[in-house]
Formats: C-alpha cells, sequence, structure tokens
C-alpha cells in the first residue's frame, strides 16, 4: 500500500483518492460497495437535499438510499460532506441520517448513549458513522 498524501489538490478528492485514503480501495475494487449495509450517521446539523442528487450525478453514483430520522432547523456542510463521503465509499448502502439534538437526555455524553442505543435498536448490526461536536 501507497502512503496517502496528506495534501488535499484544488477542488478536493476524486472518488479513487478518498477511496484510498480511507484504505476502501481493495474494497470497492473486489465489487464491495455496501451492498446489504446500513450505515447510521448521527449528526447534529442539516442537509439540502438537492445537494446529494447533484453530487450523485457529478461523480457518476447511483442515486442515494437515505431515511431521514428527525429535521435539523440549520443547513450545517460538515452534515453534507458526511452524507457525501460516505455515499462515495458505499453508494449501495442504505443510509439513514439521525438527527440527535431532537434526543432529551441530561447531558451531551447521554445523547450520544442514546443516540447509539436507539440506533442499535432499530437497525441492529449497523455500521455507525459519527462527526462528534457538540450537541
Amino acid at each position: 500500500m501507497q502512503p496517502t498524501s496528506l495534501a488535499v489538490p484544488q477542488g478536493g478528492l476524486s472518488r479513487v483518492d478518498l477511496l484510498r485514503a480511507y484504505d476502501a480501495l481493495p474494497l470497492t475494487s473486489a465489487g464491495y460497495n455496501g451492498q446489504g449495509q446500513t450505515i447510521v450517521l448521527l449528526e447534529v446539523g442539516g442537509f439540502i437535499a438537492g445537494d446529494f442528487n447533484k453530487f450523485a450525478a457529478m461523480e457518476g453514483l447511483p442515486g442515494y438510499n437515505l431515511s431521514v430520522v428527525g429535521s435539523a432547523s440549520t443547513y450545517s456542510d460538515e452534515t453534507d460532506m458526511d452524507v457525501e463521503t460516505v455515499h462515495e465509499i458505499a453508494p449501495q448502502a442504505h443510509l439513514v441520517f439521525l438527527n440527535i439534538l431532537g434526543i432529551n437526555a441530561r447531558s451531551n455524553a447521554a445523547v450520544y448513549a442514546d443516540a447509539f442505543v436507539f440506533a442499535s435498536k432499530h437497525w441492529p448490526g449497523a455500521v455507525f458513522s459519527i462527526s462528534l461536536s457538540p450537541v
């Protein structure tokens, strides 16, 4: 395996560069593209669905198989980036956007713990994606 450069080219990473950065290129080269998998993204910000469609078309990817649980009142480019990155790595996976801001808990740590319990109950065996940020 070649070392990955830390420099990001102008305009961002290509799909191959992204797969290489996440060491997923061997999987996609072998035909693993997320088929039969569910990935739950624990998020605190909202997204613009039209951006996802444009991104998939631009990258030559299939449309999103995305379920939305909860909504966020504010847009977050971090959420867009998270969902697009996961879709680019596993374009056949079922993605679940789970807004954790709707979880009432006694502390920030409890919000995350409750979110994992909720996701585990509703999507057993799912892969979790989380970008930690204050809730």
